[in-house]
């Protein structure tokens, strides 16, 4: 009969910014490792950054098509046009 060993994990992750950096200074009181919510956020979008992600060209996360202008002056309309078909907004 195969036995099926459980790991059980625990970590206290204290949220929020008016208590960032108190999980660094009452990690010694605290018998589960102490994060800091602020400081994960700040490390997880560094490492995004890192990946260097496509935007996506897809899905719900994909730019919505553009839109027709109106009520702008002609010179305007184009300038914009312009910008968005090179997407730079």
């Amino acid at each position: 009969m195969a036995t099926a060993l459980t790991c059980v994990k625990v970590a206290l992750v204290l949220g929020g910014g008016p208590i960032a950096g108190l999980a660094r200074e009452a990690a010694a009181q605290i018998p589960v490792p102490a994060l800091d919510g602020v400081s994960c956020g700040v490390r997880l979008a560094e490492a995004l950054v890192g990946l260097a992600p496509r935007p996506a060209t897809r899905g719900s996360f994909a730019r919505p098509a553009a839109k027709p202008t109106r009520g702008l002056s002609p010179s305007l309309g184009k300038l914009i046009d312009y910008h968005v078909r090179r997407g730079d907004v």
